[in-house]
């Protein structure tokens, strides 16, 4: 029998309850699927809240997005470790996550193209196998040029969109 695909995402939320204590989730989502089929899906959704004082100000948001779901990843592993297993699967053990790097490419520019006929954004509906540009919607068409993207720190369902274009192309659709 064939070993099974397993694809893990891990994404991280928080969101502020009183100047200084914070709501921090982790959110764990694994599938495993073998011949197409899904063999187990398990979701997540560990939380913690913390209080933050004394933190400068320049380095409260990475603190509130590294150190504290660093502290909370243990716990959520071991949760995720024995729901496998007693649902009747060897226990799915993850590796440690690196939640600076993480949090560096959330806020890093992905496939940064400087503009021209390649710059749009583009969304995937299949673990990035094929991709679709996106249109619509208010979107302004045409040659574009810088594009940047962020979630809503309060409501991860929006995405911002900050787009770059010329004079000529300011016609929203």
């Amino acid at each position: 029998q064939e070993q099974p695909d397993i694809n893990i995402s891990v994404n991280v939320n928080a969101r502020n309850l009183a100047p200084t204590d914070y709501e921090v989730e982790l959110h764990l989502d694994a599938k495993a699927s073998s011949g197409g089929k899904t063999v187990f899906a398990a979701e997540l959704l560990y939380a913690g809240v913390f209080r933050l004082e004394n933190f400068p100000q320049n380095v409260l948001h990475a603190a509130v997005l590294i150190e504290c779901p660093r502290m909370l990843f243990p716990f959520a592993r071991q949760i995720l470790a024995e729901a496998t297993r007693n649902g009747g699967f060897p226990p799915l053990m993850l590796d440690p996550i690196d939640f600076a790097a993480m949090y560096q490419r959330r806020r890093a520019a992905w496939g940064f193209v400087g503009g021209g006929p390649g710059s749009g954004i583009f969304r995937s509906a299949d673990g990035g196998e094929t991709w679709s540009r996106v249109a619509g919607n208010g979107l302004p068409t045409g040659t574009l040029g810088r594009v940047a993207l962020d979630f809503s720190r309060s409501n991860p369902s929006v995405l911002y969109a900050q787009i770059e274009v010329g004079p000529d192309k300011e016609r929203l659709v």
